[in-house]
Parts: structure tokens; sequence; C-alpha cells
């Protein structure tokens, strides 16, 4: 939970009580720098598109699977669309895992997800509950599974969830986020300018973290003040009633 959550769970419903329990595990192995593995390209002229296909390349080129995650299906068939269109050789075997699979689907999937030089296209449902479980050696030798995210999520419990789908159990495993300038500026309303220059500052992750933070306050307040004003006049009603 964000502080902010967390302030919601104690004041609003009154759970103060926090219990921490250590890995079984041990460390966490995944490879993830917030000042260098976080970076937004623009959609426009496919971008965003061709560099999330560099980083595909690049991971699934020397042996690794990577899972890429997109905000919706519709995004998801939009970069599907590019690939076909582009015609730019992954150098993988490529694969989408959505709520529309049946289980039996769903089961073949997950397993092929951590097989070396296969790219799974999934949406954020995917990143909760599925254990992808990397069984070749020679993919943990290098580096284990990769796991990409192209939007910043609502919540940070969420990019938690979707983080945690690599290195599990004490294995290797790397997470990158390739963004869009134009979801940042859409929903955290920062500018290019403004991007560029806290991602060379090293500071982006940061930023969009206080911006996330922000709009669920903002969201929160409006939300409260609108169950303030319906829970008035529902007094007022019964009061009517009453009469």
């Amino acid at each position: 939970l964000s502080a902010a959550e967390g302030r919601v769970v104690e004041e609003v419903y009154r759970i103060r009580n926090r219990f921490f329990m250590p890995s079984v595990y041990g460390a966490n192995n995944c490879l993830f720098h917030r000042g260098e593995h976080v970076q937004a390209f623009p959609r426009s002229d496919d971008g965003h598109a061709m560099a999330l296909t560099k980083q595909l390349q690049d991971k699934a080129g020397c042996g690794r699977p990577v899972l890429a995650f997109f905000e919706s299906e519709d995004r998801l068939r939009e970069y599907r669309a590019y690939l076909d269109r582009a015609r730019v050789p992954l150098g993988a075997a490529v694969q989408a895992l959505t709520e529309e699979a049946t289980a039996e689907e769903r089961l073949y999937l997950t397993k092929r997800a951590t097989t070396a030089r296969t790219v799974t296209l999934l949406v954020p449902s995917m990143g909760r509950g599925i254990d992808f479980q990397c069984l070749d050696p020679d993919v943990r030798e290098k580096g284990g599974l990769h796991v990409i995210q192209t939007f910043v999520s609502a919540q940070v419990a969420e990019e938690a969830q979707i983080m945690g789908r690599t290195a599990r159990q004490g294995e290797l495993g790397s997470f990158a986020m390739l963004l869009a300038l134009e979801d940042l500026e859409r929903d955290l309303g920062l500018g290019a300018a403004e991007v560029e220059r806290s991602r060379a500052e090293g500071r982006l992750y940061r930023l969009l973290d206080e911006r996330r933070v922000a709009r669920f306050e903002a969201r929160y307040r409006e939300d409260t003040a609108v169950v303030g004003a319906m829970r008035e006049r529902h007094a007022a009603s019964m009061r009517l009633l009453d009469r």
C-alpha cells in the first residue's frame, strides 16, 4: 500500500496492527534500478512500439523469456498490429495471455511463457495469482524471466504484483517500465520536457509515484465528498419518512 492508502486503512477501517513475515526464500533477486530502468517514449510515429520491440529483441535474443504487460487488451492488440505491420522479427515466439483464454489455454501458455526466446503479451489481470516458474537452467544462467510494464498502475499494489511474476522463490529475474509519454500527460499531467528532465536526473520513478499518490488522494477526496452528500440526502429522506 502507498502511504495514502495506508492512512485510509488506519483512519477509515481502523486497522492499525501490522504483521511482518520474512521471506523463506531470502533476498529478492529482481534486478530493477528505479533510476535507470524506467523510460518513456512518444506513442506517435511508433516511438513507444519501437522502443518496446528493441528491448524484447535484446532480452529474448540472448535466450531469455519476456513478459510484457499492457494497460488493456486494446493496447495489446495495437502492439500486435504494429508487429504485423512493421514485420519486425523479434527472434522469439510471440503469444498473448488475456482473460479470454480458457483454463487449458492459460495453463499451456503459462508453462510456455518461461521457455527461452518466448515473448508473452499480457493484460494486468494476468499479473495476479499466476506462478510463472522458470525451470530451464540455461534461462536461469542468463538472468531469468524479464518483465516489462508499459503503463503506470493506479495502485502500487498492482505494480508489485506484476513485478512479482519474476524472480520468484529466490530465482533471478529483472523488471523494467517502458511508458508512453501521451499516457503520462493524460493520467498524471506530466509533459514530455518534465519527464525527460526527471529521467536524466534519475528521479522519474519517484515523480511518477508522487503523481500517482496525489491522484489517489484527489479521487479519494472527491469520492468522500460524494458519499457525504449521499449520506446527508439519506438522512433527510429518513427524517421525512418519520414525520
